[in-house]
């Protein structure tokens, strides 16, 4: 499997930079601790699923909003890796500037659409298309509208806008987006 670490938006070199530090560390403690639990079938598998997870705490690093966690499997690796209190505190100070809380939902806090919209557009603008690597747990119009959008993008029907790279759509994210740069 191919683990992919550039950025959509490779003009913003700062960003670009960043993210090289995040998906380059390594965690030998949780690889080993989360393969012998038998979470993985292999390294492979493992450095896959660790690299997603990185890409997704980034980018809950980069808003002071509440970033939808949508599958099983990076969410799993995430709960592993908290266990390791003193490593996790140290990665998300050092590599995210703060500590990224890990906020589960339940039927009574249940995924928001905003969210879950935040993580699409977010993740679309950082690093592209979604791997097929996430199995979103509620598949439904979110999972449609993120198709929605990147197809829109390829036919070159975006924002426009210069502040975002023109390679978002006019959502709330994009507006967060814009508020980075």
């Amino acid at each position: 499997m191919k683990i992919e670490t550039t950025l959509c938006n490779e003009a913003n070199n700062n960003i670009a930079s960043e993210f090289a530090v995040i998906a380059d560390y390594k965690a030998p403690y949780l690889k080993e601790y989360v393969l012998k639990k038998g979470l993985f079938e292999s390294d492979a598998e493992f450095d896959v699923v660790f690299q997603e997870l990185k890409k997704y705490l980034f980018i809950c690093g980069k808003v002071d909003m509440v970033v939808a966690m949508l599958d099983d499997r990076v969410d799993a690796l995430w709960h592993e890796f908290i266990l390791f209190t003193g490593e996790y505190r140290n990665f998300c100070r050092k590599n995210l500037g703060k500590f990224i809380d890990h906020r589960p939902n339940t039927s009574s806090t249940p995924t928001s659409l905003g969210s879950a919209k935040a993580f699409f557009d977010l993740y679309g603008h950082y690093f592209g298309f979604l791997p097929d690597i996430w199995k979103i747990k509620q598949p439904s119009l979110l999972a449609q509208n993120y198709n929605d959008i990147n197809q829109s993008r390829l036919a070159g029907d975006n924002c426009g806008g210069t502040d975002c790279g023109g390679n978002c759509d006019n959502s709330i994210s994009c507006m967060l987006i814009n508020n980075l740069n």
